[in-house]
């Protein structure tokens, strides 16, 4: 299926086509003359243009180009790699290469979402599911493509995200008055966006366009939480790879079809949230799965799941959650320890306030 528009690379800065007009090219032809070429000769000796140092002009001219034409994919493309700090090389960027940044990445976020609504609408053959049917799967594949790439242009070439929850705790739970702490956090790790980019993608622009959200159900196998922001569409499939199971600890989507709600296991949940769990007509169909808890899940969760109710919480055993940061690591930096240093993504002048599943 071709693509409904191209991203394109900003303009180069350069061009590798050398114009030798005038400075006697027609002198490579055998038909002219003696005459014409020592007329050609004069004229190029009246410009001021020694033939002899015509062939270093040419290499002069070819390493120019070369090297704006490097200049220009370095603006279009390696720059993207610190784009959530705004930086290139230790130095902030232009006012256009901004433009340049932004106008690209909500062409690419158009670009994503069509393909969303074309999966979203798009009806399998019958007898046939969205896991199974040949073109669902091609447009599929082709969407995460597209995702993946906006996910490295919007946040950054990294290689993973965090996602850091900010709780307050009701008065309600038992340990409020022994503990005398009131706040809370957790940290969710993103799934590899070469197996999940959608789900991953679909859960950094949660946390991005977070206004205010709480965990609002307290099952035996999941807590429940619900956000507001800006994405307030469902994923357009169930993307789930067996690669990264419902395992105890790990973080998905709850409803089918998934989100914006979402949920921790707290307990191995790889059947009953895996292929074919919620259906009997659909032996494929699974939870969509993002990441998995890093911090908090021996201390915080634990605190979550005593909230004195079962099920969906009334308000004032509401768990609420206050903030949510995105984390990326930083590969040049390291801790006393030497483990890789988590830093704060910052949005950005060149980000796009486009989203897709709003």
């Amino acid at each position: 299926m071709a693509p409904l528009f191209k991203v394109r690379a900003p303009a180069s800065g350069g061009s590798n086509k050398i114009d030798l007009t005038g400075y006697g090219s027609s002198n490579l032809n055998p038909s002219h003359s003696h005459d014409s070429t020592e007329k050609s000769f004069k004229m190029r000796k009246s410009r001021g243009l020694n033939v002899q140092y015509l062939p270093a002009l040419i290499v002069g001219l070819v390493l120019f180009s070369g090297y704006s034409m490097h200049s220009a994919k370095y603006r279009s493309g390696h720059v993207i790699k610190d784009v959530s700090n705004n930086h290139a090389f230790g130095m902030k960027l232009s006012h256009h290469d901004r433009q340049q940044l932004q106008k690209e990445e909500t062409r690419l976020g158009e670009k994503v979402a069509a393909l969303e609504k074309m999966v979203w609408y798009y009806q399998p053959t019958e007898g046939m599911f969205m896991e199974n049917d040949p073109n669902a799967l091609k447009m599929i594949r082709e969407l995460q493509h597209f995702t993946q790439k906006l996910v490295l242009m919007r946040y950054g070439n990294h290689k993973t995200f965090r996602v850091a929850l900010d709780l307050e705790f009701p008065s309600t739970i038992p340990d409020y008055q022994e503990n005398g702490d009131n706040t809370g956090r957790v940290v969710f790790e993103m799934g590899p966006i070469d197996l999940i980019p959608c789900s991953v993608f679909y859960f950094l622009e949660i946390a991005r366009t977070f206004k205010k959200g709480s965990f609002i159900r307290n099952a035996p196998h999941v807590l429940q939480a619900s956000v507001i922001s800006k994405v307030r569409k469902e994923m357009p499939f169930q993307e789930y790879s067996p690669e990264h199971p419902h395992k105890k600890g790990t973080t998905g989507y709850a409803g089918r079809p998934s989100g914006p709600q979402f949920y921790i296991s707290i307990e191995d949940n790889t059947k009953a949230h895996g292929p074919g769990s919620q259906q009997k007509e659909n032996p494929y169909e699974a939870d969509a799965n993002f990441g998995h808890v890093v911090e908090g899940m021996e201390d915080v969760v634990p605190r979550i799941h005593s909230v004195p109710q079962k099920g969906f919480l009334d308000k004032p055993n509401l768990i609420k959650i206050t903030s949510m940061t995105i984390l990326y690591d930083d590969d040049e930096t390291t801790t006393a320890d030497g483990s890789v240093e988590w830093k704060e993504w910052k949005e950005s002048a060149s980000t796009s306030s486009f989203v897709t599943s709003s």
